[in-house]
Formats: structure tokens, C-alpha cells, sequence
């Protein structure tokens, strides 16, 4: 599935397909929200999960190094080690 057809699913054809297909990386709080972060093929997917609200507010996807980097120190690397064919 491409980023593009990922947005055109409605928004929980989206959540079924983060939690079902993507892999979950990794999860951080900001303020009183959860923001979850999936793989899928050649994007993320980002959850929000309202903590007073008990319920998820908003699904983005996304490709952009910038909306990654407050994820970063967070994802152990050492985790997905590359295969060296050399």
C-alpha cells in the first residue's frame, strides 16, 4: 500500500491498517496524549491516543525525516541490525 492510498482509506481503515499490517515502533507522551509510531512499507503512521479522552484523536501518515526526529533517541537502532553482505 502507498502513502497515497493509505489517505484515501477512511480514517478507521486507517487504524485497522497500522495496528494489522504496520510494525509499532515506538510510543511517547505529550502533555496527557500517547503518540504511537507505525512502519508500513514506505511511510509512518502516527496515533494519537487522548489519555482523559480514552480514545484516539487523529491518525497521521507521513514520509518527512522531520516528523520522525522527535522519535529518534527513542527507537533502539541496535534492534534492526543490516545484514553486511560484504
Amino acid at each position: 500500500m502507498t502513502l497515497y492510498e493509505f489517505n484515501l482509506l477512511s480514517h478507521e481503515k486507517q487504524l485497522a491498517s497500522a495496528f494489522e499490517d504496520g510494525s509499532f515502533l515506538v510510543t511517547r507522551r505529550v502533555g496527557i496524549s500517547y503518540l504511537c509510531l507505525y512502519a508500513l512499507e514506505t511511510f509512518y503512521v502516527e496515533i494519537r491516543y487522548s489519555q482523559d479522552l480514552n480514545q484516539i484523536t487523529a491518525c497521521r501518515s507521513f514520509r518527512s525525516s522531520i516528523a520522525l526526529e522527535p522519535y529518534l533517541e527513542q527507537i533502539d537502532l541496535d534492534f534492526y541490525p543490516m545484514s553486511n553482505n560484504s
